[in-house]
């Protein structure tokens, strides 16, 4: 009769012990995930905060550039007045490309090192899965 209760209090301390575990298991998970994505939403609003400004101040460029590209071309034509206009159109187009290339070459390569989730985080969520995963 006490094997009998000694065995019960041993099957009801372990079902006690794995069930404690699989609750922190999924508490720790859920702060991880919780905190992946506060990073996340926090990486928004500073991209959402820093892209409107530039965004309209790309646009205000865009029409500021088209309009001195076309002031550019005309005074090449006035000053070299051997070309024709589409020649000094052309001339401007080709400088404004050289340029161009470049900038995108080095905005591909910055750009490439962003990521939104914060590393910290992330690599914590993967040990997490990893040490839960191990047999």
């Amino acid at each position: 009769m006490i094997t009998h209760d000694v065995d019960k209090n041993a099957e009801q301390g372990v079902g006690t012990l794995v069930s404690g575990i699989i609750t922190d298991v999924q508490q720790l998970l859920t702060q991880h995930l919780t905190l992946f994505q506060q990073e996340l939403h926090e990486n928004v609003t500073k991209l959402q905060s820093a892209g409107y400004p530039l965004v309209t101040a790309l646009s205000i460029a865009t029409v500021a550039g088209v309009t001195l590209s076309v002031a550019l071309a005309l005074l090449l034509h006035d000053v070299f007045t051997g070309l024709p206009t589409w020649a000094c159109f052309g001339l401007v187009g080709l400088i404004l490309f050289s340029v161009a290339v470049p900038l995108v070459r080095t905005g591909k390569k910055k750009g490439a090192s962003f990521h939104p989730a914060s590393e910290n985080s992330a690599q914590a969520f993967k040990e997490d899965i990893r040490c839960l995963t191990r047999k």
